[in-house]
């Protein structure tokens, strides 16, 4: 494998000891009390948490220890817990690594109240339309409240009543993550919720997907690694790759698959991270298991010769997958890696495979995420010197006598007959002419795979091997049975179905529901009876669905239905309403507008608010309504036709008029500029009677906060103008107070941070030479694009430099190098070199170069010009043990220091001169 050698000049860092050092990066830790059924409830633990946290955290409280958790499956669910008055529950949080990073919360006493749940919740998420956005089917049952807070991983959403279920919530970004979380409350009150998880839908093409790590090799102290790496949208051309500490350097999308080699450690993974160079929250995150031994855990595999001709031959790879298994997995063959594919894609070909008698083939199937071995599949040698094509055998179910069903089809022009041996036993003769074959009671021989070989009569080349998966007899087992479905929620032409079924034999924990080409989801056995929908039917309404064991898809129930939701003879579109001023009296009203569209409908309707009763005519909308005392109440109301049934929901809330409305001041503070038009900011006071609030920013809900919770810190996502804050009081919109929040602050001022730009020194390389360019820079940016002589040698991160290009001709020509900063097109430096020669010091007038060598492995610095006589030089590893040290004069060109071979990694050099200055730099020897 070829070594690459860098140049490097890195950021000055504090003192060796302090390397690896970190402050903790956990924050905001939440606590939501769920599932309170009056003995027993749980608890959802979510926080924040930033680069230098260990793989888990251990979560403590109560006199027990809760366990280890990784990070990337926040959030995540303690309990049950009992709810006893006498428990005082409090919970601490440390990470694994490092125990003083810690969080603390005080829960307090949970006592569950039995008149308040929220039960049989069901969440369905549409496609993704062209905005880029879902929508969300909610429905449950409610018992002992009339309103509910609906939450979106966490974050408020709305409010509303429970005569609108089943909701339809429009326009909901997602996430990105794997699952999507939903939280039901009742309105205000965060001990009486429920919470689901459901299967998210990717909207948005990500910048970089699927960071594909395969295990090439391993020998106990060194692994070879292959790195792909999934890219879309916008992106530069390069991208920086890193993982353990290890920066492995900057690599083209073009040059993709890359290798890398790592250094075996303690730890049960690798960890890599993939950063674009032009966009750094661009990011793509991959794991994979540092054992080199694999662990096989296919379920049902086979490979199948499907064609078989001029010495090639084209194979076809099945299996069933784990349930925890990634999105993707990697093929390789004899050393060979045929590429990535999705789980989806099953079954996948392999195609052009040499098929010369000689070659045996082992198929190593690795998932994308753990790298663990999923299974070797083995191809005995075959031939291919006649033509087989089309080839296929497959097997069916299996009788209570264990024998099975056999299909066996194939084309050739090559023979008539052929030899069907089973397990090296000669089986029988058969005509190509009656092909296909079907054996009903093929003979079952006990072994999990049955080898078969067909000879063609009369040509000793033409033969073909392979091997056939045996069914197991328990597939006779399946207890699905007594299917129950009942088509709900027939409405505006879209439908759902709850289903019910007996399982009584061997199955997994989930099973899955699909038809008519739609994908319903994974439920689990114990949740029965289920809710799926919207359904989809064809053309005429028509719809099945389809219910399979999760692991044993051949256990599986069809359900045949129609679906005849058109829309209601009478429906009210389009509600509208609009508070107006409230009078002297502190009494308002509200203009209400909608549309019956075509259907029909009576001359007038009826609108009921509270326990008032108003009649309009409809040729008479808008119209308005009240008036009503503004206050503490909570309207909602209903309209409906004089004659014909016809009826439709709305609320309006908490109407405060202007008097009642005490609002007097409110406290801010922007307290971290976390990147352009990203900050937090701090409320910390409400000058205000009231006792509970909901905030806005722009047109954006942040949440529903109590008086007594305050301050609180909300992460705003600007854009890049004044921001509106809005403080309502609580389930209204008429008691608000505004404040704009300008976040100049934490706009990046744009001067140009290029200090300098110089070559520090020449490498020559025959008739060729190879400059070394430094760029001194100050400021935000990351990165600066370099070009020269008419060329665009690229872009590259300012932590990297000084970097080195060429080789470029040496003689008469001259040549202009010029940087400019990536996010400030007007910050541009440039220099000239003119008739460069290539002396035998290597290095321009007045500049002193260092060389660091391990095994052959070089890193080069310019000396600085602090260092005089008696300087004293020191290496030290990462955790800051001296490696070696030398006294040195700046009056030599350059100074050779060893590092002990095969010692690859980070590294910190101090430099100190005989006054006392110091300079510490840190650089990668690879």
């Amino acid at each position: 494998m070829k070594h690459l050698y860098f140049l490097i000049l890195l950021h000055i860092l504090g003192p060796p000891a302090t390397i690896g050092a970190s402050e903790c990066a956990l924050d905001s830790l939440t606590m939501t009390v769920n599932h309170c059924d009056g003995e027993t409830f749980y608890v959802y633990v979510d926080f924040d948490f930033n680069d230098g946290v260990g793989e888990a955290f251990k979560i403590v409280g109560n006199g027990e220890n809760y366990g280890l958790f990784d990070y990337d499956k926040l959030p995540i669910k303690l309990g049950p817990l009992p709810a006893d008055k006498e428990i005082h529950y409090e919970f601490g949080l440390s990470d694994a690594q490092d125990s003083t990073c810690q969080l603390m919360y005080e829960l307090g006493v949970v006592h569950c109240q039995d008149t308040c749940a929220v039960t049989y919740l069901n969440v369905e998420l549409s496609e993704c339309n062209d905005e880029g956005v879902f929508d969300a089917y909610i429905n449950f049952d409610a018992e002992g409240f009339d309103h509910f807070d609906v939450y979106y991983n966490f974050e408020a959403i709305g409010f509303y009543h429970i005569e609108e279920l089943p909701i339809k919530i429009k326009g909901i970004s997602a996430s990105g993550k794997d699952a999507e979380s939903f939280k039901i409350c009742a309105n205000d009150r965060t001990n009486c919720c429920q919470i689901i998880e459901v299967p998210s839908v990717n909207c948005h093409d990500a910048c970089l997907q699927d960071l594909i790590l395969t295990l090439v090799s391993c020998d106990g102290t060194v692994a070879e690694i292959m790195v792909n790496l999934g890219y879309d949208g916008e992106h530069s051309e390069s991208f920086l790759l890193k993982g353990d500490g290890v920066e492995y350097g900057q690599f083209a999308y073009a040059d993709l698959p890359i290798a890398v080699e790592v250094a075996t450690h303690d730890h049960n993974y690798y960890e890599f991270l993939a950063i674009d160079i032009m966009h750094p929250d661009c990011v793509a995150h991959g794991m994979i298991g540092a054992s080199c031994e694999l662990e096989c855990t296919l379920k049902e595999s086979r490979v199948n010769v499907i064609s078989c001709s001029d010495g090639l031959m084209d194979v076809e790879i099945d299996f069933v997958p784990a349930e925890d298994n990634a999105m993707r997995f990697s093929v390789q063959s004899n050393g060979f890696l045929h590429g990535h594919y999705g789980y989806e894609d099953l079954p996948i070909a392999l195609l052009g495979l040499a098929a010369d008698g000689s070659t045996d083939y082992e198929f190593i199937i690795s998932d994308s995420a753990s790298q663990s071995c999923l299974g070797v599949l083995e191809l005995a040698a075959i031939s291919c010197q006649c033509a087989i094509d089309s080839f296929i055998i497959a097997s069916g179910d299996c009788h209570t006598d264990s024998s099975y069903v056999v299909e066996l089809d194939f084309k050739t022009s090559a023979f008539i007959t052929f030899d069907l041996y089973v397990n090296d036993a000669y089986f029988d003769n058969y005509q190509v002419a009656n092909l296909p074959i079907r054996w009903e009671d093929f003979p079952s021989s006990g072994k999990e795979e049955d080898k078969i070989k067909i000879y063609g009569q009369g040509s000793e080349e033409c033969y073909l091997k392979t091997y056939l998966v045996t069914p197991s007899c328990k597939r006779n087992s399946c207890g699905l049975n007594d299917l129950a479905m009942e088509v709900t929620d027939c409405k505006d032409g879209e439908a759902f179905a709850w289903i019910n079924f007996h399982h009584d034999a061997d199955q997994s924990a989930y099973f899955t529901v699909h038809g008519n080409g739609k994908e319903y989801g994974k439920f689990a056995y114990e949740s029965l009876p289920v809710k799926v929908g919207p359904l989809q039917g064809d053309e005429a309404g028509a719809f099945e669905l389809v219910i399979k064991d999760r692991e044993f898809r051949y256990c599986s129930l069809v359900v045949e239905g129609q679906l005849d939701c058109a829309p209601d003879e009478c429906a009210f579109y389009d509600i509208e309403t609009v508070i107006n001023a409230c009078e002297d009296s502190l009494l308002f009203t509200f203009t209400l507008d909608f549309s019956m569209g075509n259907t029909p409908h009576s001359e007038a309707f009826i609108i009921d608010v509270c326990e008032e009763t108003f009649i309009f005519n409809y040729s008479d909308l808008p119209v308005e309504v009240g008036p009503f005392a503004g206050g503490e109440t909570f309207y909602h109301f209903s309209i409906r036709d004089t004659s014909i049934t016809c009826e439709a929901q709305a609320v309006i809330g908490r109407v405060i008029c202007e008097e009642q409305c005490d609002f007097e001041d409110v406290e801010t503070e922007i307290i971290e500029c976390l990147q352009d038009s990203l900050y937090v900011l701090r409320i910390h006071k409400i000058a205000s009677s009231f006792t509970a609030f909901d905030v806005y920013v722009n047109e954006d809900y942040y949440g529903f906060f109590p008086l007594e919770s305050l301050p609180i810190d909300l992460t705003i996502f600007g854009d890049g103008s004044a921001d509106l804050l809005t403080i309502c009081v609580s389930d209204n919109t008429t008691c608000c107070i505004a404040r704009e929040i300008d976040p100049e602050l934490c706009q990046p001022d744009l001067p140009c941070e290029i200090v300098s730009f110089r070559a520090d020194s020449i490498i020559c390389s025959g008739n060729s030479f190879y400059p070394i360019l430094s760029i001194a820079h100050m400021g935000p940016s990351e990165a600066f694009i370099l070009r020269g002589n008419g060329k665009n040698y690229g872009t590259f991160l300012y932590e990297n430099n000084p970097i080195k290009i060429g080789p470029l001709p040496i003689g008469d020509k001259e040549y202009e190098f010029e940087v400019r900063d990536a996010n400030n097109e007007e910050c541009v430096s440039s220099i000239e070199l003119v008739q460069v020669v290539c002396e035998s010091s290597l290095l321009l007038p007045d500049q002193h170069l260092l060389v660091l060598e391990s095994g052959g492995r070089k890193a080069l610095f310019r000396i600085p010009d602090m260092v005089a006589e008696l300087s004293l030089l020191e290496i030290f590893d990462v955790q800051g043990r001296l490696i070696n040290q030398r006294r040195f004069s700046s009056d030599s060109d350059y100074i050779v220091m060893e590092i002990p071979p095969l010692m690859g990694g980070m590294y910190v050099l101090r430099l100190q001169n005989i006054s006392g200055m110091m300079e510490v730099r840190r650089f990668i020897m690879y």
